[in-house]
């Protein structure tokens, strides 16, 4: 099971077709099988992570919660040394 401040967001992720929960460590034999072996099955998968990505998050993320006694040009220098995380499912 997810640490409970994860919870939400795992819970999001299966709801929306993006994730697969494993109820027991056993499962993921199956799990990993089926991905393989029923390509519509992960077809259904990737689709479902593209509803659920927001853009720039990992961006928005770091200004929202940088601290505010930080300089502005400080925040910007920093984001801009940070390597770039893809956002968006690989083709």
């Amino acid at each position: 099971m997810p640490m409970p401040q994860e919870a939400s967001t795992v819970n999001l992720i299966v709801k929306g077709g993006a994730a697969v929960l494993l109820q027991r460590a056993s499962d993921i034999v199956p799990v990993v099988r089926r991905m393989i072996e029923d390509s519509k099955h992960y077809a259904a998968l990737r689709a479902a992570t593209i509803t659920l990505a927001i853009p720039n998050a990992t961006k928005t993320h770091r200004r929202r919660n940088y601290r505010a006694d930080s300089a502005p040009a400080k925040l910007e220098e920093d984001l801009a040394a940070q390597p770039q995380l893809t956002e968006t499912v690989a083709a």
